[in-house]
């Protein structure tokens, strides 16, 4: 945080309201993408949020003004909450029923060797590379789109579900709803 205070000459709680807005942003990203995972499908939607949160970092990476900077992690966090619950759906609905449990153990965890990468990152790259090319280096995970557009499928599970919903749709649109029926004289 220090050296992105020195650089663009703001005080340090400036450079801390970055870290905070791109936090609280992912709970805007988590809700949208829950919500569209439901509607078009689990593979999409973290496809678009790696997509977003890479370019993101770029941007913030290349942001020639401190607002811009703040504005790029904003649109980051977004990015970052929207991959967590469509991306958990769709691996959790791939893996076999009777280690689910297990692997959402595995998955909810994961977070912890993300720490432990990025805190590498820093101690082997920062003196090389510095924060800029810290942030740059996160358009990497862009990498996985071409892997999910070719090899993942939908969940066998959504898609029977899309179809029963589907269904249901279709037989109660045939029925006249109650409150439009046509009174009958008493």
């Amino acid at each position: 945080m220090a050296p992105i205070a020195k650089d663009f000459d703001v005080p340090l709680v400036e450079v801390t309201a970055v870290f905070t807005i791109t936090l609280w942003m992912r709970l805007v990203g988590a809700t949208a993408s829950g919500w569209v995972a439901d509607r078009v499908g689990r593979k999409l939607p973290p496809m678009i949020s790696i997509a977003w949160y890479s370019v993101a970092n770029l941007l913030a990476g290349l942001a020639p003004t401190f607002w811009l900077l703040f504005l790029f992690r904003a649109l980051l966090g977004i990015g970052m909450g929207a991959e967590w619950p469509a991306g958990a759906a769709l691996a959790m609905e791939q893996w076999p029923q009777r280690s689910r449990g297990l692997m959402g153990s595995v998955l909810q965890s994961s977070w912890g060797l993300g720490a432990l990468l990025s805190s590498a990152a820093y101690g082997l790259l920062y003196d090389y590379i510095g924060w800029r090319g810290l942030l740059m280096m996160g358009v990497l995970p862009a990498l996985l789109l071409v892997y999910i557009r070719i090899y993942v499928k939908e969940p066998a599970l959504w898609v029977e579900n899309r179809r029963i919903q589907r269904t249901q749709t279709t037989a109660s649109a045939g029925r006249m709803p109650i409150h439009s029926m046509p009174r009958q004289p008493i």
